[in-house]
């Protein structure tokens, strides 16, 4: 089970990084 919520927490934090990199191409899109 440990591994399983080591898994979860590294995909999360993936989600997370994707996410923050999306806002910012939008938000360089929008600039220009």
């Amino acid at each position: 089970m440990s591994n399983y919520s080591k898994l979860n927490k590294s995909v999360t934090g993936m989600l997370g990084v994707a996410i923050i990199a999306v806002i910012i191409t939008i938000a360089l899109i929008v600039m220009y």
